[in-house]
């Protein structure tokens, strides 16, 4: 591995057959540099309990708290220790980079849970979102129960898409929602779709999913460094 340790023990002399050898009885070893460990494999289990009070676990600010060591993503951290845990997938970069500038630790554990991957189903481009609201318009009055299939196929978009799509609408006030009815707003405020908070929070799931899931451990590892204070 070619990285320093150090390393407690004394030295005693083994003797046999009249023969007189020093021994180096090791105690305990060390390591100078801070491990920065991969558990994101499902395959692998932490090598401790969570709720161990010796060590910091960092978790999604839509996670409840169960112990008294979790932390969300960007908040104060109240203590020290040699062990820290990124269980969950923060939700930007910044709120990670936060956290782990406050931070001294011997041992991190990189494991990012979360529920799907939104990477691969991007973003639809302006176009897709300016052709879902002029069928909107159409409509004036859409059952999304009934007709979202159709309008899915329509876009060629995925329902989790034209989910997404929809609320981005709901944010900017393009539509009102009721009892699964979407009703077109006859004066909406001239709003540019990616000023909705919604999209942009997208973008930064995206972009922390690009970071933390799909680039090279190196490159992770490199980042992290780099935030450390």
């Amino acid at each position: 591995m070619n990285k320093p340790i150090n390393i407690l023990g004394s030295v005693q002399i083994n003797e046999w057959n009249g023969n007189q050898s020093p021994q180096l009885i090791i105690q305990d070893i060390a390591m100078n540099e801070q491990q920065i460990l991969d558990y994101r494999s499902k395959r692998k289990s932490l090598p401790f309990t969570e709720n161990d009070e010796n060590i910091v676990v960092l978790i999604h600010p839509k996670s409840d708290k169960v112990n008294a060591n979790e932390y969300y993503y960007g908040e104060e951290i109240k203590q020290q220790t040699d062990k820290v845990v990124l269980r969950d997938l923060p939700t930007s970069m910044e709120d990670l980079s936060n956290s782990l500038q406050q931070l001294q630790f011997s041992q991190l554990y990189i494991v990012l849970q979360h529920n799907h991957s939104i990477y691969f189903d991007g973003i639809p481009n302006m176009d897709v979102f300016k052709k879902c609201y002029k069928a909107l318009i159409t409509k004036q009055e859409t059952n999304i129960q009934k007709e979202g299939m159709l309008l899915c196929q329509h876009l060629s978009v995925k329902p989790d898409t034209l989910k997404f799509m929809l609320k981005v609408f709901l944010d900017l006030n393009f539509v009102t929602q009721e009892d699964g009815l979407i009703r077109i707003n006859q004066q909406p405020d001239k709003r540019s779709i990616d000023s909705s908070k919604v999209y942009q929070l997208r973008q930064q799931r995206m972009d922390v999913e690009k970071q933390l899931l799909y680039q090279d451990f190196s490159e992770i590892k490199n980042w992290i460094k780099s935030q450390l204070s």
